[in-house]
């Protein structure tokens, strides 16, 4: 983490309490959105919550956005502490404490690691550079901390993290949410969002997946749980820009689970190369 980074980590952790949401925020992304700027911004941070995109094991709610703009990651950001177009992503594994026993500790980097490949082998991606950093301990997740779901971690140990989905969110976003990934974008001294780079879309600044561990989590294709793989593709597809589409057509990038797929199908690819093909 870069310098500056640390005095404002050092700052927030002494200065920050938990945000206190209003009754109903379980069925009130939006107002789950105002809480979290709110405190970011009352902490002088220069980022803030853009977007929420939701995975149901049905159908539901898909996604909310802040700002009706679309943003991306910008090359070498040096915010972020980015010398390329490449993308860092680490999984939080102390999520195995409370995940369920069909999810092995040493499988769960191994799982990322693939979901990453079949998004990273597709011709649009071949300039970006998708990095699993290893997890050395320790809190590196936010969201969870604004919304009074856990402590403040580090927000830019990688560019998105995976963690656990603690039980203090399940208030939040009910019990039939199997994941859920935020997107935080920068934003300046006024407390607008950035475009530095100039293509007219805001500018990403980290994002973070929460798998929730009350669901029975398998590896195996079998369609005898939720499988970690399938959901984590989809996950990083969000990460990585993409928003929910579909069904019809069905694609990885659909709002719900509909069982194992762990390839990308014609209009996901189609998706990543708008977002990604043009850099």
């Amino acid at each position: 983490m870069i310098p500056s980074r640390r005095i404002a980590l050092a700052a927030l952790i002494v200065l920050m309490a938990a945000v206190a949401l209003p009754a109903g925020a379980a069925t009130d992304a939006f107002t789950v959105m105002l809480s979290v700027n709110e405190g970011l911004r009352a902490q002088g941070m220069d980022y803030m919550l853009q977007q929420i995109d939701y995975l149901g094991r049905e159908g539901g709610r898909a996604s909310e956005r802040y700002f009706q703009k679309e943003f991306r990651w910008v090359a070498g950001d040096p915010r972020r502490g980015s010398t390329g177009p490449g993308l860092d992503f680490l999984f939080d594994l102390s999520w195995q404490s409370e995940a369920g026993s069909g999810v092995p500790a040493d499988a769960l980097g191994l799982t990322l690691s693939r979901a990453l490949g079949t998004w990273g082998r597709e011709k649009c991606m071949r300039h970006v550079a998708l990095t699993e950093v290893p997890y050395a301990g320790g809190d590196v997740t936010v969201f969870d901390a604004m919304v009074g779901a856990g402590g403040f971690g580090d927000p830019f140990a990688a560019d998105t993290v995976v963690a656990g989905f603690p039980r203090g969110l399940e208030a939040v976003f009910g019990p039939d949410t199997l994941a859920f990934a935020v997107t935080f974008v920068f934003v300046g001294a006024d407390g607008q969002p950035t475009d530095i780079d100039g293509d007219k879309h805001l500018d990403t600044a980290l994002s973070e997946v929460y798998l929730n561990p009350a669901f029975d989590w398998t590896l195996a294709a079998d369609g005898s749980g939720y499988d970690l793989e399938t959901v984590l593709l989809h996950e990083v597809g969000h990460a990585l820009g993409l928003g929910h589409f579909g069904p019809p057509p069905e694609a990885v990038m659909g709002p719900a689970y509909r069982g194992v797929v762990r390839r990308l199908e014609a209009i996901d690819r189609a998706a990543i190369c708008l977002v990604h093909g043009r850099n």
